[in-house]
């Protein structure tokens, strides 16, 4: 099995050690809002960044509310293909450059 580990693209360039290794699909589920709770907290993200996750968090209720039960389990799911398929990937150029 192919070891998948994300990595905060901002701490990455500034060689920090920001690393978040979720075993499967639902661990990522589970432990989703930590993605966000880090860059908010990144020193090195940029503040537009922020402000633009911060507008996005206002409208979260509301998105929530309109969306199906289950939806964040899907989209989660085709996160977690997307990032099994990218390491997955014979070019291993690829595995060094930011996936998002």
């Amino acid at each position: 099995e192919i070891l998948q580990t994300l990595v905060c693209k901002h701490c990455m360039n500034a060689n920090m050690d920001a690393e978040f290794l979720p075993e499967s699909a639902e661990d990522l589920r589970l432990s989703f809002a930590e993605i966000p709770k880090h860059l908010m907290s990144c020193p090195h993200v940029p503040v537009d960044v922020k402000n633009k996750l911060e507008t996005v968090k206002a409208f979260r209720a509301v998105q929530e509310a309109m969306l199906k039960r289950g939806s964040h389990k899907k989209f989660v799911n085709k996160v977690w293909k997307k990032v099994d398929n990218y390491f997955a990937s014979e070019n291993e150029s690829l595995i060094d450059e930011p996936l998002f």
